[in-house]
């Protein structure tokens, strides 16, 4: 019966943490998951014998490797959990990451412009390919 148990445990880690991880009702379940494993493991160490009892009418022999198989169980729970938190930081870096290289380089040398029509057509590439740094001038001013 515990691999049952074990199996089913691990089916619905999985799940649960691929299929709807960011949404409040995930988060507060995991809450509360964190506050029943915490009442167990008072109730474990105040009443030795209850959890050789309930892992003998789980099918283990003794309550020390029931709280090792808990144990595996909620580990691979922790590790998925801080691997996807990563992964989602991870996206988020990267998209700050650009966003600031595009507002930097929109700082440095402002917006890009398409060449009009007129230019378009004229064989002469070098003109504004790139605009130059808004702190240079563009054009000689007119002299009085």
């Amino acid at each position: 019966m515990i691999k049952l148990l074990l199996v089913v445990g691990l089916v619905i880690v999985a799940v649960s943490m691929l299929r709807n991880r960011n949404t409040m009702r995930f988060r507060a379940g995991k809450k509360l998951l964190l506050a029943g494993f915490a009442v167990l493991a008072v109730l474990a160490v105040a009443f030795p014998d209850w959890l050789n009892d309930v892992a003998k009418s789980v099918g283990v022999g003794r309550g020390a490797d029931l709280l090792l198989y808990l144990l595996i169980v909620a580990f691979l729970f922790v590790a998925l959990n801080t691997y996807l938190k990563f992964k989602d930081y991870d996206t988020v870096l990267t998209q700050l990451t650009r966003r600031i290289a595009i507002d930097e380089a929109l700082r440095r040398y402002g917006p890009v412009t398409e060449p009009s029509a007129e230019t378009s057509g004229s064989s002469d590439s070098s003109s504004s390919a790139t605009p130059s740094p808004p702190d240079e001038p563009t054009s000689a001013s007119p002299t009085p």
